[in-house]
């Protein structure tokens, strides 16, 4: 049945296609179906979006990924596959382990964030300057490969900090993994400069000797700002067999609708945090599933500095001799990003300038980093 407001005039249009033609009535509808219509709409979505939603998150850093550079050296590759889980109650199988590095934040959420767990695999290249020298370097830095496997959780609240409450997101990764010819870094780079017709790596024979390596690393970043303009500042650590490091910086976006808490370079990546657990009427909030479902981009430019102790990479292997230089204490990077998100898929551009990280290198290393997500 069509409803039409009394005296209100139909319009009679019509479409006509490959198959045909289809004529319709265009009428004027009563303010009170138009409500109507719409809350049935959203509702499905506003419930929908309270299901935990999980997301696939991948990452591939290149030396080569900026315009006019086509050269491998040093850290020369990362590639990264990040599984995360949303605004799951559930507990996970090692909810206990997610509580001691979390707190209570593991399970507490903020109005406009959540909290989640996953799984992330990653595996990072290091090379000399000559790739294509078999003979070991002994004044640039070694050979290494690294492969990881961990898991990694999240969780954000409202927090007291600088006397005032803010969103607060903690992160936290715990990892297993090997470095060494058993990280197949050899054979991925040699296979992909054979696919491009790129120079052949022909000193990976000196590479350091296989580690089995364990390492946690804890984030915590707090926002500052608006939806349109923020600043991120956070601190961490890394403690582990291959790297023992503190870090702090901060982050400067502007944009629409910034409802995460931003992307870093490897081997970890913030993920990509909100919260459309409540349902109240669109209020332009980060929350609401009208603003969920609509698009988000930011451009921001940030940095980060680090006291480096240790660094398998640079240090070699634990308990052997293997290929090592003298590595730089503190470490610093300027990170320039753009990003894009729309209905959960997320597409992003980062470009890293590094300072030296080991004695003798000869300027900064510069590369960029691709960031795909996709919900699943």
């Amino acid at each position: 049945m069509i409803y039409r407001e009394a005296g209100a005039p139909t319009r009679i249009s019509r479409m006509t296609g490959a198959l045909g033609s289809v004529t319709f009535a265009a009428v004027r509808f009563p303010r009170a179906y138009v409500r109507e219509a719409t809350l049935l709409f959203w509702l499905p979505l506003a419930a929908s979006a309270q299901e935990p939603v999980p997301y696939l998150q991948v990452q591939w850093e290149n030396d080569a990924f900026l315009k006019g550079r086509t050269t491998d050296r040093w850290y020369t590759n990362g590639t990264r596959f990040t599984w995360m889980t949303r605004n799951s109650d559930e507990p996970a199988f090692d909810a206990h382990l997610q509580s001691l590095l979390l707190g209570d934040w593991a399970t507490r959420r903020a109005r406009r964030f959540m909290n989640g767990e996953g799984w992330f695999f990653e595996q990072l290249m290091y090379t000399p300057r000559a790739i294509g020298v078999a003979a070991e370097q002994l004044f640039d830095r070694p050979w290494a490969g690294w492969l990881q496997l961990g898991r990694v959780y999240q969780g954000a609240i409202e927090a007291e900090r600088w006397g005032a409450s803010r969103p607060v997101h903690r992160l936290a990764e715990v990892s297993i993994g090997t470095v060494g010819p058993s990280a197949r870094a050899e054979q991925t780079q040699t296979w992909v400069h054979r696919l491009v017709g790129a120079t052949k790596p022909l000193g990976w024979s000196h590479q350091i000797h296989d580690e089995v390596t364990a390492n946690l690393t804890y984030r915590e970043t707090a926002k500052l700002g608006s939806d349109t303009a923020d600043a991120l500042i956070h601190h961490g650590y890394n403690v582990g067999n291959a790297q023992i490091y503190g870090n702090a910086g901060g982050t400067l976006r502007a944009g629409h609708n910034l409802c995460d808490f931003g992307l870093r370079t490897l081997p970890a990546t913030a993920p990509l945090v909100r919260n459309a657990a409540e349902e109240r009427p669109h209020n332009g909030e980060c929350s609401d599933p009208v603003v969920l479902r609509s698009s988000s981009w930011y451009l921001s430019a940030g940095f980060d500095v680090r006291l480096v102790v240790r660094n398998i990479t640079l240090d070699g292997n634990s308990f052997r001799d293997s290929p090592s230089i003298a590595k730089k204490p503190i470490v610093g990077d300027a990170v320039f990003a753009a990003a894009w998100r729309r209905d959960g898929w997320t597409a992003a551009y980062l470009v890293t300038i590094r300072s030296p990280e080991f004695s003798g290198q000869r300027g900064a290393q510069r590369f960029g980093s691709f960031v795909l997500s996709v919900p699943i």
